[in-house]
């Protein structure tokens, strides 16, 4: 037997991954935190102060949480040949993850924000999200640059049906328009 007839001891790779990016706003935050602490901790502990110890505890505590936050990842895997959604949330090369089966996911959803109105160009684009609706529970997918595409990929591929939400407000009626209503209830 060769090294190439010998079955592989890896697992099937998978078809299509949702990957998070990291959340530079909470590494930031709890980085300003530490940096925050360290200032008041540093003249404290020269001064032989009780508050130095503890805004030193906050300081390594902040930097602590900004390493975790910058380490922390969230992906969804899907397996078309074992039909198999994994979840898997992970801090550096950690994971913990749980496989739902084609089988529980009973739909795709795809929920539109509405579009910008004012005509401006410079105007942040509209994001939209992707939801997994299960028998239990919704899984919301990581944020993409093409969700209707990805939306339409994944239904097909889990043969569910894709729910399109637009989420506009209805359009606002004017006063007068209520009143004919009115008027036109009472006639009849």
């Amino acid at each position: 037997m060769t090294r190439n007839d010998k079955p592989s001891d890896y697992a099937e790779k998978p078809t299509l991954i949702f990957s998070s990016r990291r959340n530079w706003t909470a590494v930031f935050f709890f980085g300003a935190l530490s940096v925050l602490h360290a200032v008041i901790a540093i003249p404290a502990f020269m001064a032989n102060t009780k508050q130095g110890i503890i805004a030193g505890c906050f300081c390594v505590g902040m930097a602590i949480l900004a390493v975790v936050a910058y380490l922390a990842r969230r992906e969804l895997l899907f397996f078309a040949d074992s039909k198999i959604v994994r979840r898997c949330i992970g801090l550096g090369g950690f994971q913990l993850g749980k496989a739902i089966p084609f089988k529980q996911v009973r739909a795709v959803r795809l929920s539109n924000p509405p579009a910008a109105t004012s005509g401006n160009q410079t105007d942040k684009p509209a994001t939209s999200q992707i939801d997994l609706l299960c028998d239990t529970t919704e899984i919301p997918c990581p944020a993409t640059s093409v969700p209707r595409q990805q939306a339409l990929c994944l239904a097909m591929m889990m043969k569910v049906r894709l729910i399109h939400l637009n989420t506009s407000p209805a359009p606002k009626q004017n006063k007068d328009d209520d009143e004919q209503m009115l008027k036109r209830a009472e006639l009849l």
